[in-house]
């Protein structure tokens, strides 16, 4: 039921006009990519904040906006993690098979942040 409500909730921001078809379509995948390559699996208790962050960040850089940055003392603790290469590999694999680009620096480290936190609750 919660991976219906994280889908719902995708669904909701491409209604709204929030965030259009092709950003719909990538967090769709990378969903669905998480679970099937790296046996992550989002839900909404897990990854809706994580999934409505990432939508607006997409959305800033399709229109070329500025991306806020991160708490660097947030991201000195995923440093430290003994996940770090883990969660390096994953975000390397989903930004080539994913997002088929290279995301800004700030970006990044929230998903590594992002993906550590959903991999320590696992």
């Amino acid at each position: 039921m919660d991976k219906e409500n994280l889908a719902f909730r995708l669904g909701i921001l491409k209604e709204a006009g929030v965030i259009n078809e092709r950003i719909y379509d990538k967090l769709t995948l990378l969903i669905k990519y998480l679970y099937e390559k790296w046996k992550i699996s989002l839900t909404e208790s897990n990854g809706g904040m994580f999934i409505t962050h990432l939508s607006m960040a997409l959305k800033r850089i399709e229109e070329n906006e500025k991306v806020s940055n991160i708490d660097e003392r947030v991201f000195q603790e995923v440093l430290k993690s003994e996940k770090l290469e883990e969660i390096k590999e994953i975000y390397n694999d989903i930004e080539k098979n994913v997002f088929i680009e290279k995301l800004p620096e700030e970006e990044k480290k929230y998903i590594l942040v992002n993906l550590l936190l959903i991999k320590e609750n696992k």
